[in-house]
């Protein structure tokens, strides 16, 4: 297979990820032309679950190759597969680089905070998500994971304000309207208990 049509057949499977897993595996890593080709087949790795093999490929990127401006998202990666993999520490290693070289990106602060939330530091996660509010993307995430975790703390004034923050941003949040009858329902509680 020439590798116009390697690329012609990435582009056409593109949303079925075991599809491109296989493509990516019969052209053969030695005959990419760029490190976005890894970077992509790692990606696709990951999303199937082959997890070590993924590593793999991740690790043949050379970073010196990968334009500046990009290479927050090799780090990126790499903090998706230690926290899909269950790897945590690596992963948080990894979303710091990530927001290091990229501070503006939501992503890597909404996933080191639900790596807080398993470890149990609630407070922390908190911290880490509100750092993240004020940063660009998707921000709906990051509100209703702030909603989600003061919610946690029993401190549901500030729940139902996250919450409303994200309706406002994105109205149609999966989950969002049952969270915010739920917080509702706990404020009443709470001043009736007062």
């Amino acid at each position: 297979m020439e590798y116009k049509s390697f690329k012609e057949s990435v582009k056409e499977f593109t949303r079925y990820d075991f599809t491109l897993s296989l493509i990516y595996a019969s052209f053969g890593v030695d005959k990419f032309k760029s490190e976005f080709d890894k970077f992509s087949y790692a990606s696709v790795l990951r999303s199937c679950g082959k997890f070590s093999q993924a590593e793999k490929i991740i690790n043949l990127i050379q970073q010196e190759r990968i334009p500046d401006k990009y290479h927050f998202r090799y780090f990126l990666e790499l903090g998706f597969l230690y926290f899909e993999w269950g790897k945590y520490e690596l992963a948080k290693i990894n979303f710091n680089k990530s927001i290091e070289l990229n501070p503006d990106s939501t992503v890597p602060f909404v996933f080191l905070s639900n790596i807080l939330l398993k470890e149990e530091k609630i407070e922390e996660s908190i911290q880490v998500l509100l750092h993240g509010a004020q940063m660009q993307g998707d921000l709906d995430e990051v509100y209703y994971n702030l909603g989600t975790r003061y919610a946690m703390m029993g401190e549901y004034s500030k729940s139902l304000e996250a919450f409303l923050v994200c309706k406002g941003i994105n109205p149609d949040f999966e989950n969002l309207m049952l969270f915010i009858e739920d917080i509702e329902q706990c404020l009443k509680l709470k001043n009736k208990m007062n």
